[in-house]
């Protein structure tokens, strides 16, 4: 289960840049169209880096993204 940060924050911003290679009218349109051909739905967006660690965290097989300046000890980090 993968969560986004929300809308308009930097880090959203920064992974769909760089990972994704989208900007976000572009991401925002791809699951527009994809959700409307019942291909799926876009991750679920939470508000910061301490709702996106504890849905992390308490959901197994879930993965997010966050700032470096929020890591914590025990987290399991894919990227940097």
């Amino acid at each position: 289960t993968a969560v986004n940060a929300d809308v308009g924050s930097r880090i959203r911003e920064r992974f769909l840049k760089t990972i994704i290679e989208k900007e976000e009218d572009s991401y925002t349109g791809r699951w527009l169209v994809m959700r409307t051909r019942g291909l799926g739905k876009p991750p679920h967006e939470l508000p910061n880096a301490a709702a996106i660690i504890n849905f992390v965290t308490n959901t197994p097989g879930a993965i997010g993204y966050i700032s470096e300046s929020d890591l914590r000890p025990g987290l399991n980090i894919l990227l940097r």
